[in-house]
């Protein structure tokens, strides 16, 4: 995939905008595309939302919060416009493909807003994610060689799990257990229990006991993690570290076990005190975090490389790569087809 594009000379430059409707954000990239190391960001803006929150409770978004959704996405149109981009790629994930009004939400969306939103399943959502993931790790295949390593994609709806091995892909194990469906599982008062955190630990073992005989023999040694959740466990525990403020950091599994240990009993309130973080966001870091620890335990990989690659990000350079016309989009699916 390294250097799949035309030669510098000759770059076209493609600028589009991006939006993507989550669970947590609702959010706008407005992009400039040459080649995959050639991507330059005009203008990014992200709202903080509880949809996910309303719809993993209540399985709908109520009339009031499509309103909202609506007035946001209006905004981002105003933005776009300002800016006169017309190419626009519109997605949704768990927070659409979960609620049973999805269909009027998006005639919604379309008639006020002018935006066709594609909802991505778990297994496209990952698919997105892994095409600049697959990039980074090429760019630092010095960190892995030849040995497989594990590549762990949450989503608020489900977990992903994706073996890689010099360029290529082992196997690919999805289960429905993400950051905020495993939140949203525990009413409000269990969650004031003290027995909370080991409870969304026994369920995150039962939920994710099943994959492993599938998993182990292919003696993983090292957990590749990205997003939100892996940025800011990177400059938790490894500030200092080679990427912690950039693409990636490492850490190893046993800190981060002792990281974990070092809470007794981790919640979300302990999170927004040692983390500075919202009461939303430590209400996803929490099974986030938990879901980490079950993977590092029960694979007993050495470290874990955090890479700073969003679902937004990759989802940009994937549409990008696709109006530059790159060949790696053809070599990415190569090696889906293979699994």
């Amino acid at each position: 995939m390294k250097g799949g594009g035309a030669s510098a000379m000759m770059k076209q430059r493609f600028t589009y905008g991006v939006v993507h409707i989550g669970s947590v954000h609702t959010s706008l990239l407005i992009v400039s595309f040459a080649a995959l190391d050639d991507v330059e960001i005009i203008e990014r803006v992200r709202k903080e939302t509880g949809f996910g929150e309303e719809v993993f409770r209540h399985g709908r978004l109520s009339f009031s919060s499509i309103r909202e959704l609506c007035r946001i996405l209006a905004g981002f149109r105003r933005l776009l416009d300002d800016y006169g981009v017309e190419k626009v790629f519109a997605i949704g994930t768990s927070v659409l493909r979960e609620a049973e009004n999805r269909l009027g939400i998006l005639d919604q969306i379309r008639i006020r807003t002018g935006f066709a939103v594609e909802v991505a399943d778990m297994t496209q959502e990952i698919y997105y994610k892994f095409f600049a993931l697959s990039h980074e790790l090429l760019e630092n295949a010095e960190n892995f060689g030849e040995k497989p390593v594990l590549l762990m994609d949450i989503t608020s709806s489900g977990l992903g799990l994706t073996g890689w091995q010099a360029g290529r892909l082992l196997f690919q194990q999805n289960v429905a257990s993400g950051s905020l469906s495993i939140f949203e599982r525990f009413s409000e008062k269990e969650r004031e229990s003290l027995t909370f955190p080991s409870a969304v630990r026994d369920y995150i073992h039962a939920a994710l006991s099943p994959l492993w005989p599938s998993i182990e023999h292919h003696a993983i040694r090292h957990l590749v993690l990205s997003g939100l959740e892996a940025r800011t466990v990177a400059a938790l525990l490894a500030p200092g570290a080679k990427g912690a403020g950039g693409s990636h950091a490492f850490v190893r599994g046993e800190d981060f076990l002792r990281f974990l240990d070092s809470f007794a009993g981790l919640t979300p309130q302990k999170l927004m005190t040692r983390c500075a973080v919202t009461e939303s966001r430590a209400n996803l870091l929490m099974p986030t975090l938990l879901l980490y620890g079950e993977v590092v335990r029960a694979t007993r990989v050495k470290g874990m490389f955090l890479m700073s690659t969003t679902f937004l990000m990759s989802y940009s350079v994937y549409r990008g790569a696709q109006l530059a016309e790159l060949s790696c989009l053809a070599e990415q699916e190569a090696r889906t087809v293979q699994l």
